[in-house]
């Protein structure tokens, strides 16, 4: 979802408009949900499954997440840098290593939401060189309105589960995104 150009926001439209979201998931409830099926199905097994999985997850919250910020002309990280203010990451340099992209790309985003009064900047109190970026209360309540869409979305299903479950998920999900990312400079090689 993150570094959403506008075409990438066309396909998703288009496939959200078309049916084709979920398409995957649609058609492998057919299939017998075996282990050993599963891992025949992709060569990287159980790896390749959770990498299917999660893919689809991010391109359906993707379309919604897409339709939303075009809704409200939020650009295609504005509720990601949003949320990221919201936690304390108050700082563009902070944001853009958060996130994965140069320093400029956030900027040019984070200067949107300040036109649109959705966030406000201010000088460092430490460091005057320094930028810092809080909520205002329009943009507390319209990262407040995109979360509870994804809540409205996602609570249901997440209720069929038991809490330990949900938090080995969410414990296991958080584990392997710190993973992945600290492999991030390796990969570029």
């Amino acid at each position: 979802m993150r570094g959403f150009t506008s075409a990438c926001r066309s396909t998703t439209y288009a496939m959200a408009a078309a049916g084709g979201i979920g398409q995957r998931d649609r058609m492998s409830e057919d299939l017998p949900k075996t282990v050993a099926h599963l891992q025949a199905r992709l060569p990287s097994g159980p790896i390749g499954r959770l990498l299917a999985s999660i893919g689809n997850l991010s391109t359906s919250l993707g379309a919604i997440h897409a339709r939303f910020a075009q809704d409200h002309g939020l650009g295609p990280r504005g509720i990601w840098i949003m949320s990221w203010i919201s936690e304390g990451q108050g700082n563009p340099g902070a944001i853009a290593r958060a996130m994965i992209l140069p320093p400029s790309v956030i900027s040019g985003d984070l200067n949107r939401l300040v036109e649109q009064g959705l966030v406000v900047r201010q000088r460092g109190a430490a460091d005057g060189r320094r930028l810092d970026y809080s909520m205002t209360e329009t943009g507390q309540a319209l990262l407040a309105k995109a979360h509870a869409r994804y809540v409205a979305i996602l609570q249901d299903k997440f209720a069929e589960y038991p809490p330990d479950q949900i938090d080995a998920l969410l414990r296991i999900l958080f584990e392997i995104s710190g993973h992945v990312r600290s492999h991030l400079d390796a990969a570029d090689d």
